[in-house]
């Protein structure tokens, strides 16, 4: 049976099971969580970052060879705390805002609205 809880104007909530309307009451009694500190209480250790950061990147990675050089220009450019896969090169950055500057260092540019 699905269990579902809409929010609406004012912060009133209107819970469902099934397609049928019941109180709060009926719904607590059904064993579903129903609080978002429930829910994410029940989360083990672990998972994924809901943030997206730190963030790897391929397409800004260099060859293993190179990580030491590649760290020694970042510093002189002003993003040192930017790191790499020691066995893939891949780019390990911490922030937006290092991405920025990275992105701007390396002469990449992002075609998506959200860069």
């Amino acid at each position: 049976m699905r269990a579902r809880i809409v929010y609406g104007p004012a912060g009133k909530k209107t819970y469902y099971l099934g397609d049928k309307e019941v109180t709060e009451a009926e719904f607590a009694a059904s064993g579903r969580k129903h609080k978002i500190a429930d829910l994410l209480g029940t989360a083990g250790p672990g998972g994924t970052a809901t943030s997206g950061w730190p963030m790897r990147s391929e397409a800004m990675a260099v060859h293993p060879s190179q990580i030491e050089q590649a760290r020694r220009r970042n510093k002189r450019l002003g993003v040192g705390n930017v790191d790499y896969d020691t066995r893939t090169g891949q780019a390990i950055i911490p922030d937006a805002a290092t991405r920025k500057r990275l992105m701007r260092a390396e002469g990449f540019f992002c075609k998506h609205s959200f860069c």
